[in-house]
This record gives C-alpha cells, sequence and structure tokens, in this order.
C-alpha cells in the first residue's frame, strides 16, 4: 500500500470499512441489509461524500423503509449540503419513528438554530440531552442558543457540563470565550479561545474570535496576526478583511489597508446576491416545485461564476441537473465552469451531454473545441469548431479558435480562409491580422503579409 495514490488508499479504506460493516451486523436483531448500506452511507459521509451518502441511504431505505436511524442520517447528509428543508423532514422523520433516537433530536436543534426559531432549537437541544446527558455537542449548542438569548448564567453552565464530560473539548472552550467577549471580559475571552485554539489550530471561526478579542484589548499587532491566519485559511471571510483593512488604516497602512476593505465591500456585495437565493433553497418553509429548485440552484450557480468561484458554482449547477435532468443551460454551465478549472475530460463529458440535449447548440460546438485545443487534440478541436460555424456563421470566436487549429495542424490554406473571415465580421482584430500576415509570408507572399502585419501593428498601437 506505501506505493498507493490517496484516492486508492481512499477506496481500500471505503471497502475495509464496508467490509467490516457487513461482519458486524451479520447476525443482528434487524434488517442486514439496511444496516449494510447505513454502514457505508456513513463510510461516505465522513469521508465528504455526501451524494453518494445519500445514494446508500436510499438503498438502506428500500431494504428498510421504517429504518429512524437512516432518516436521520439523511438529515444529516442533507444538513452537510446546507439543504435544511429536507433535513428538518428528514429528522422530523426520524423523531415520528423513534422518538428517543438523540442524534435526531440533536439534528432538529440545529436545524432550527439556521431558522432562527431559538425555542424550538433549545428544547430540541435539552431533548437531545435528557436522552444522551452525555453529548457533548448538544451542550455547547445550547450554550450558543443560549448566548443568542442573552441568558448569560445559563450559557456558563451548559459549556461547564460539557468540559465536566471532556476537559478537551474545544467547542465549549470556543463558545466560552464568545460569552466571555460578549460580556466584555477580553483577558477571560483570550484564556478560553487560546485553549480552544491548542485543541483546533486550525480553526478560522476561533482564530477570527481571538483578533477580535485582541482588538478590543488594543493589541493591534495580535490581532492582525490571528486576522491573517484567517484569510490564509479562508480568503472569502468578510469580516476578516474589513477588521484587517480597519486595523491597517489605524496604524498608518493606508494602501494595504483600503486594498482590504475593499476586498470586504466585495464580498459583501457577493454574499447579498446569494442571500435570498439560499433562503429560499434551505430556509424558507414555502414549499418549491422540483423546477423552482433547480431554476434556484441555476441562479445560485451563476452568481458563483459571476465572482469567480467556479467550484462552488459547478456545485450548483450540478444539483441544478440532478433535479432537472433536461436542462442544457445547466448542463452547459456545469461544462463551462470545468472548462474554466481545466478539468478538461469532465468539461467534454458535460458538453456531449449538452448536444444530445440540444444538437443545434454552437456555444456548446466552440467550447467543445476549446477542451480539445487545451488537451492539443488539433483534428478533433477542428471538427467541433467548424460545426459551431455552421451554425453560427457569425461566431468571431469560432472562426479565429478554427483558424488556430488549423496552424497548429499546418493547414495553412485553411487556417487563412478563417482569419480572413474573422477580418471580415471584425475588422479590429489584430491577433487576426497578425497571424493573416504570418501566413501570407511563410507563403512568399511578401506585399499582402506585410500589408496585414502593418494593419496589425497598427491596431496593437490603438490597444488601451
Amino acid at each position: 500500500m506505501s506505493d498507493s495514490s490517496p484516492d486508492e488508499l481512499r477506496r481500500f479504506l471505503m471497502w475495509w470499512k464496508w467490509t467490516i460493516a457487513l461482519f458486524l451486523t451479520w447476525g443482528k436483531e434487524g434488517n442486514q441489509e439496511a444496516q449494510f448500506y447505513l454502514s457505508k452511507a456513513e463510510a461516505f459521509l465522513k469521508f465528504g461524500s455526501i451524494q453518494e451518502a445519500i445514494e446508500e441511504y436510499r438503498k438502506a431505505l428500500e431494504a428498510d423503509p421504517n429504518c429512524a436511524e437512516v432518516y436521520s442520517g439523511l438529515g444529516r447528509a442533507y444538513y452537510n449540503m446546507g439543504d435544511y428543508i429536507r433535513a428538518g423532514e428528514m429528522y422530523e422523520k426520524a423523531v415520528d419513528l423513534k422518538p428517543s433516537l438523540a442524534e435526531a433530536h440533536f439534528g432538529l436543534g440545529l436545524v432550527y438554530s439556521k431558522q432562527d426559531n431559538l425555542e424550538r432549537s433549545i428544547s430540541e437541544f435539552e431533548k437531545t440531552i435528557e436522552l444522551r446527558p452525555d453529548h457533548i455537542l448538544a451542550y455547547s449548542n445550547l450554550a450558543l442558543r443560549y448566548l443568542s438569548q442573552g441568558d448569560i448564567s445559563k450559557a456558563v453552565e451548559a459549556c461547564r457540563r460539557a468540559l465536566d464530560i471532556d476537559p478537551e473539548f474545544a467547542h465549549a472552550h470556543f463558545v466560552l470565550g464568545l460569552i466571555y467577549l460578549k460580556e466584555g471580559k477580553f483577558e477571560k475571552a483570550e484564556r478560553s479561545l487560546k485553549e480552544a485554539l491548542r485543541l483546533e489550530p486550525n480553526n478560522q471561526h476561533i482564530l477570527f474570535n481571538l483578533g477580535l478579542a485582541y482588538m478590543k484589548m488594543h493589541r493591534n499587532e495580535e490581532a492582525i496576526e490571528q486576522f491573517k491566519k484567517v484569510l490564509e485559511l479562508n480568503p472569502d471571510y468578510a469580516e476578516a478583511h474589513y477588521n484587517l483593512g480597519t486595523l491597517l488604516m489605524r496604524m498608518g497602512d493606508k494602501e494595504e489597508g483600503k486594498r482590504e476593505l475593499g476586498l470586504f465591500k466585495k464580498l459583501s456585495a457577493y454574499a447579498r446576491e446569494m442571500e435570498n437565493l439560499n433562503y429560499i433553497l434551505y430556509v424558507s418553509p414555502v414549499p418549491m416545485s422540483r423546477a423552482e429548485k433547480a431554476s434556484a440552484h441555476y441562479k445560485l450557480g451563476l452568481i458563483h461564476a459571476k465572482w469567480g468561484k467556479y467550484e462552488k458554482a459547478l456545485k450548483e449547477f450540478k444539483r441544478a441537473v440532478r433535479l432537472n435532468p433536461s436542462s442544457a443551460a445547466a448542463h452547459f454551465k456545469a461544462g463551462d465552469m470545468c472548462l474554466k478549472l481545466e478539468r478538461l475530460d469532465e468539461a467534454i463529458q458535460w458538453l456531449r451531454k449538452v448536444l444530445a440535449l440540444e444538437p443545434g447548440s454552437a456555444s456548446a460546438y466552440y467550447n467543445l473545441g476549446l477542451a480539445y485545443t487545451k488537451k492539443t487534440l488539433y483534428t478533433e478541436a477542428v471538427k467541433a469548431y467548424k460545426r459551431a460555424v455552421e451554425l453560427n456563421p457569425a461566431h468571431v470566436s469560432a472562426h479565429f479558435n478554427l483558424g488556430g487549429a488549423y496552424l497548429m495542424l499546418g493547414k495553412l490554406e485553411e487556417a487563412a480562409a478563417q482569419f480572413r473571415e474573422v477580418i471580415k465580421l471584425d475588422p479590429n482584430r489584430e491577433l487576426a491580422h497578425r497571424y493573416l500576415g504570418q501566413i501570407y509570408l511563410k507563403q512568399g507572399k511578401e506585399a499582402e503579409g506585410r500589408r496585414e502585419l502593418e494593419i496589425a501593428n497598427r491596431l496593437k498601437g490603438k490597444a488601451p
């Protein structure tokens, strides 16, 4: 195994866990098949493979439609996806089937927290503790809800109870730090947050709040250090940019301070654009059809793409496709994101699916040409670009790239014809004149070549 790739090792570990799960569940009470799929799902969830986990949970439900643990697991999977509505539905079903299932009550507490329903959240965390008095996460999350209500004494007590069970529980130390911050007890906050950080050194939220504590105590250099660490872990942490920018301005570094504040404004605008769609998709109790959900995910993907968050955009477009498999637009955008992420084989697969749904898409053929060009498969690129210009003769970039692909194949006449077509459609395309001029010179057409190169140089001089 020493020479195995990380993926091979991951698959081996997953297979081994499934094998053990099958052995352990053999002969147990209950549906053995359901238990096996449940164990597989939990293994996938542990590795962050949420969609695969959901598929295994569904297989478990086919084997045993009344297994509360499976519904609870589905709730956790949907919660991790950020789909709090479906998560809540799954947890409710689990509780209906098995009211004594502590994890389902805990999950409901988390869902109600996301929906700003503090009373029900507190009730579910308290029920979790009643069923499982050693559930330390229920204590620390209960403490956060008490803190939101302003009930400091109950919040502190809940943290203390968690730390009595496990003195090394980072989340309880973190929440204690938040409590002390709110009370203005900044030195105590520093101690609690440092203890949390000792246990979880790469937790961006602990680092951020430790930075806040230093900021409140006017220990600016130490605060700056913490905010910079936050941004190393998460460059999109808007509030960290704001606090860092404010401190830098205060300390006289105007240029860097303005840059950080500018990033804060940009990220805040990005967050505002996403806020409404995230609420509609994941928080609002108003029912949505599959088509409406697909449309919302598609729009969310467009926002992520606009701000250059291509991985996040790809996830949203994939969700849109799962909800509406006949959406050529969602398939196209998924392929487009893969192109931007240089995942070329995946891009080609998506674009072929687009063409199966919409054979007359010039844009899909053009992007397919781009993917083949990036893979240096110029013969395939030529086929794709040719189809693009047949479908849309005014597609300037397709003509230009077709000329480039012909050039890479040494087909000078064909390349020249495409660059002439580009110039006809866009006379100011400098590179088309330049490449055409170079082709003419190679063909011994000195006068034509010099003329095209002079035009190219003139256009380059005009470029801003």
